[in-house]
């Protein structure tokens, strides 16, 4: 049944099973990207002499659904500010779905760091984005409990590769009055079970030219 959601658009290909890491999918409808896309693949599907093969490739509107979560699960833990406990369980959370410290290096260099000023483990970007009594490191104030009602994103450019994705460019971050703050950015995304997660973050404020 292909009436409900996600449904089928077209069909070139039917009965196709394609080893995707340790799952296997079957494919009954290989070429259609909608069905596709649950995996996080895009298609694009050639005949190579004695089967087909698979080119797969990250698309802009994934990184467009990751910067968006982002954002939103920034002004999530803000929210939470004021209930400690559900702010830390649901931060941790955050970062286990948005970043890969599971399964590898993060180089993640926020933006309001002047002692330590690399973060490459999850305690030390907890301790960044919610601080607290028993923070990793002692300069953190709590980037995510300002705290800020909006985030939004402007890339100037995006890098789209088969199993990576980098973006660059202008965040905002609105506070509780209104006032917008620009921050720069590069993102660098890597696919986790078919997942987009950070493992490269690097956040500076603009340049300011002396008067």
């Amino acid at each position: 049944d292909q009436s409900g959601e996600g449904a089928i658009d077209y069909v070139d290909i039917v009965s196709v099973k394609i080893k995707i890491a340790n799952s296997q999918l079957t494919a009954e409808y290989l070429h259609s990207d909608d069905y596709l896309q649950k995996w996080g693949i895009t298609s694009d599907t050639v005949w190579q002499g004695n089967g087909f093969k698979l080119n797969t490739m990250i698309t802009k509107d994934q990184v467009l659904d990751a910067q968006e979560k982002w954002g939103n699960g920034v002004v999530k833990i803000g929210s939470l500010k004021a209930q400690r406990t559900e702010c830390e369980e649901f931060a941790s959370s955050f970062l286990d779905e948005r970043y890969s410290f599971e399964t590898g290096t993060v180089l993640f260099k926020p933006t309001k760091c002047e002692l330590e000023q690399f973060r490459p483990t999850k305690a030390e970007a907890l301790s960044y984005f919610i601080a607290g009594e028993d923070r990793a490191c002692d300069e953190d104030k709590g980037f995510a409990i300002q705290p800020w009602t909006k985030v939004r994103f402007e890339n100037t450019g995006v890098i789209l590769e088969e199993k990576r994705a980098i973006a660059m460019g202008n965040y905002f971050f609105t506070d509780l009055e209104g006032n917008e703050a620009k921050v720069e950015y590069t993102f660098g995304y890597k696919v986790i079970n078919g997942e987009l997660k950070i493992d490269v973050h690097h956040s500076s404020f603009p340049f300011v030219m002396a008067k």
